[in-house]
């Protein structure tokens, strides 16, 4: 329990000392006494509250002390030149008992702040969540109070039933506040003119009569949030502005434990993709206003690119530097943090597909900083940008598994082994597997040749003799030697688009059995 003396100053201002004589406002208190007849011992960090007649300077005169007189004889604070200390002197018609109640009260202000402070602090050890730190610290200051993130979506609330204003019941019951209602907030000046801290600061408007108070919520020097008091039941205070302070603060830490506002910027268009990714938007209606509010136009021509961030995971600081470097490579798409990876919405304004340019720098970029990126196929509808959000993760773990020298893996590429992933368990693969391409497999292990891999690699290079042999690092001699073996051993027609189709079906098969599915021989 600590005031400091200037705030016993500003409560008595109001009546209208005949003087005053301060020496340190900034000595902190921590309890009020009355002055006792005889009194010869004064405690530096208490007030002393009585009559002056009490007094003499002889008593006083070699103790730092602070003193709220009420003035019952005919003495100056002249006489009292020199004391270490505070007076403030009251003119004589003023209550004694009336006067030391007032001051016992700030210290009892004080103690209810600092029990509310570590009821606060409290909730947030013992992890209790949003939902109970907005409850408490709308009972705490008899008020209700609303959270809303830098996107104003409402996050926390008080008690329905506390908030009467019918816009801010609007808000709750929609989950978020409406294009028109954010307009409006930005068009109030003491909005516009706020500080950038988390300093309370009051807010009226025009088309409500119930005060406000606004703390801003803040992670790293960013605006992350706003937190919003209604002078709904009680008159607001000196102490609601320090309590909001504080519940801001601990807010603040609170939602520090949430990997998306630790890495936000502070931008609308992060919690829409977030709250997209999270499928928290089922609605096309509430969509086209969150996107509206965003201030954000999306195209038609729209792809996921999910970059794998699970090795950085340890150092935040560095995942900031490769989405800040990615932003300034690709300064038209939008990203966000999300499990671990960095998501980026690529939206193709302009053309519809991504070129070859795009690919090239962004593969130079993962190459660069050591990183894997899967991407999605193309889409329309933002309303199911996390089902693509899946196929680029899918991209990246099949990529992963298949192609492990490479670094960017799309899910056109491996769209089938997802749905080869969809079997049961109990899905014999095998057999849907060209029957030549088992023999080569088994022939291979039986004689130590590489007649299967052979084939593979002519097909994949459209049965061109010279790609081929360059692909496999093999004389072209080799290959035809290769190629004859294999014709005896196999005898089917390369020609025939259907034979082809089938053995590249079961090239696909057998590399998935190999390393997805390992109950399967292959």
């Amino acid at each position: 329990m600590a005031i400091l003396f200037q705030e016993v100053f500003k409560c008595f201002s109001l009546y209208n000392p005949k003087s005053i004589l301060v020496t340190n406002e900034e000595i902190v208190l921590s309890d009020t006494k009355l002055i006792t007849k005889d009194q010869l011992s004064f405690h530096e960090n208490v007030l002393y509250v009585g009559k002056t007649s009490l007094l003499t300077r002889s008593t006083i005169s070699n103790h730092p002390i602070n003193l709220l007189l009420i003035n019952d004889i005919d003495i100056s604070l002249t006489d009292f030149c020199g004391v270490d200390g505070n007076i403030i002197e009251l003119s004589s018609d003023v209550d004694l008992f009336t006067v030391f109640n007032e001051a016992k009260d700030l210290f009892i202000r004080d103690l209810q702040f600092a029990n509310n402070s570590a009821a606060l602090l409290d909730s947030l050890i013992q992890g209790k969540g949003l939902n109970y730190i907005t409850e408490l610290g709308s009972s705490i200051i008899n008020n209700p109070i609303i959270l809303i993130d830098f996107s104003y979506k409402v996050l926390s609330h008080a008690k329905y039933e506390a908030i009467i204003e019918p816009f801010w019941i609007k808000n709750i019951d929609r989950g978020y506040c409406s294009y028109e209602f954010i307009s409006e907030v930005k068009k109030i000046e003491s909005f516009k003119n706020a500080p950038r801290t988390t300093e309370p600061f009051y807010v009226t408007c025009y088309a409500s009569d119930i005060k406000k108070i606004v703390s801003n919520v803040m992670i790293d020097n960013k605006i992350v949030g706003y937190l919003i008091a209604l002078e709904c039941s009680q008159n607001f205070n000196d102490k609601t502005q320090e309590l909001l302070r504080l519940l801001s603060n601990v807010i603040s830490q609170e939602l520090r434990k949430n990997k998306g506002f630790k890495n936000t910027k502070g931008l609308m268009y992060e919690n829409l993709l977030l709250d997209l990714l999270d499928e928290k938007i089922n609605k096309e209606e509430i969509l086209l206003e969150r996107i509206k509010s965003s201030g954000y136009q999306f195209s038609n021509n729209l792809y996921v690119l999910s970059i794998d961030l699970s090795r950085y995971a340890s150092s935040h600081t560095h995942a900031n530097f490769l989405r800040d470097s990615l932003e300034s490579i690709f300064s038209n798409f939008k990203s966000v943090f999300y499990q671990d990876t960095i998501v980026i919405l690529l939206d193709i304004k302009d053309k519809d597909e991504y070129d070859e340019a795009f690919l090239s720098k962004l593969k130079d970029f993962l190459r660069k900083h050591h990183l894997l990126a899967g991407l999605s196929s193309k889409f329309s509808k933002l309303l199911s940008l996390n089902k693509y959000y899946d196929e680029a993760i899918r991209a990246l773990q099949f990529g992963i598994k298949l192609h492990q020298d490479d670094c960017f893996f799309s899910y056109e590429v491996f769209k089938f082994y997802h749905l080869l992933s969809s079997t049961t368990v109990e899905t014999d693969l095998i057999q849907f597997c060209h029957p030549a391409v088992i023999k080569l497999k088994n022939y291979d292990k039986k004689n130590n040749t590489a007649y299967y891999e052979t084939l593979s690699s002519y097909l994949y290079n459209n049965q061109n003799m010279q790609n081929t042999a360059k692909y496999l690092f093999i004389h072209r001699n080799t290959l035809n030697y290769r190629m004859r073996k294999i014709k005896e051993l196999v005898n089917f027609d390369l020609s025939d688009s259907e034979v082809i189709f089938q053995i590249h079906l079961s090239y696909k098969i057998m590399d998935y059995l190999k390393y997805f599915n390992t109950s399967q021989p292959v």
